[in-house]
C-alpha cells in the first residue's frame, strides 16, 4: 500500500519518534539510578545487542529487521488466508505477540495480547499502564512466556494507528529485551514495529 503525505514531513515525524523512544527508555532507567559508568555501559551494549541482533542490511530505508509489513503480519496470524485472525486452520506457531500502544483507542488488530499506552498510564481503554510501567512490561513478559511454552513465536509486533508512535515502544522494548530475562524467561525476543501502524 502506498503511503501518502509528504516525505519529509513523513521523515521527521518517525524521527522525532525514535528520539521520543530514546528519551522514554532513559527515563525508564532513572528509577534504577543508571547514571553511573557501569549502568550506561550496560545500557549501551543492550543497544548494540538489538541493532546487530534484529539488522538487515536489505529492505526498504535499511530498516529490514526492526518492522514487519502488513502482509507480512497478516500471513503469521491469517496462516490459510480465510480472514479470520487466528481461526480454525491457521498456523498459531507463527503468530507473534501482538501489543497496542495506543491504549487510549477503542479499536485494535484482532489477537492482540497487551494493550498499552506509549506517553502515559491513564484514560486506557482495555489496559492499565504506560507500555514502560513495571506491571505492563511483566504482562508482556508473561505474554512471551507463553508463547515459548506452547511452541509459538517469542517475537514481539509493536503497533499504533500511523507508525508513528509505536518506535518509541518498539525502541525501548527491544533495548529491555536485550537484558537477561527481563522480557522472557531465558528468551531474548525480536522486537517489530508494523509499518504504517493499522494503516499499513
Amino acid at each position: 500500500m502506498s503511503r501518502k503525505g509528504n516525505p519529509l514531513k513523513i521523515a521527521a515525524g518517525g524521527t522525532v519518534a525514535l528520539i521520543v523512544g530514546m528519551l522514554l527508555f532513559i527515563l525508564v532507567l532513572a528509577p534504577v539510578n543508571a547514571t553511573n559508568t557501569s549502568d550506561l555501559a550496560k545500557v549501551k551494549t543492550y543497544v548494540a545487542a538489538y541493532i546487530s541482533g534484529q539488522f538487515g542490511a536489505g529492505g526498504t530505508e535499511g530498516e529490514d529487521g526492526f518492522v514487519i509489513s502488513a502482509a507480512t503480519l497478516d500471513t503469521r496470524i491469517n496462516s490459510n488466508g480465510d480472514g479470520t485472525i487466528l481461526g480454525e486452520g491457521d498456523d498459531a506457531a507463527t503468530a507473534p505477540v501482538l501489543n497496542d500502544n495506543l491504549g487510549t483507542q477503542t479499536t485494535w488488530i484482532p489477537g492482540t495480547a497487551t494493550r498499552c499506552q506509549w506517553n502515559a498510564g491513564t484514560g486506557l481503554t482495555g489496559a492499565s499502564a504506560n507500555c514502560f510501567d513495571s506491571g505492563k512490561v511483566t504482562e508482556v513478559k508473561a505474554r512471551v512466556d507463553a508463547h515459548a511454552a506452547a511452541g509459538f513465536s517469542t517475537d514481539i509486533v509493536d503497533y499504533c494507528v500511523s507508525g508513528h508512535t509505536e518506535a518509541s515502544t518498539t525502541g525501548g522494548w527491544g533495548y529491555l529485551a536485550q537484558a537477561p530475562n527481563a522480557l522472557g524467561t531465558g528468551i531474548t525476543p525480536k522486537v517489530y514495529a508494523l509499518k504504517w501502524g493499522r494503516q499499513g
